[in-house]
């Protein structure tokens, strides 16, 4: 439901924000005097921010899906207990009427 897509939605706009400031971080330290290896680092940190980003994304989509099968699995349960009320009604019904004759 909602209230399950909202902190993913935020999460994501979070993350989003952290690239954004990063990348301005990144270009604000290419305008300074940066060695090779300092800008090597500033690559490989932006490629490790991506795969984080990946990865939450990953996350978010696989509670997405539990949450889906608990729905699931909730709507199955009550639906066997529904049914379980019916034998239990039927198996009154029936030994009222053996009773009676």
């Amino acid at each position: 439901g909602k209230s399950l897509l909202a902190p993913s939605e935020e999460a994501l706009r979070w993350e989003q924000e952290d690239q954004l400031q990063m990348k301005q971080e990144a270009l604000k330290l290419k305008n300074k005097n940066l060695t090779d290896e300092q800008i090597e680092m500033l690559k490989l940190n932006e490629e490790l921010v991506g795969q984080r980003d990946q990865e939450l994304n990953d996350i978010m989509k696989n509670l997405t899906d539990i949450h889906e099968m608990f729905t699931d699995l909730s709507a199955m349960v009550i639906s066997q207990g529904t049914m379980l009320d019916r034998v239990d009604q039927n198996i009154t019904k029936a030994h009222d009427s053996v009773s009676r004759g």
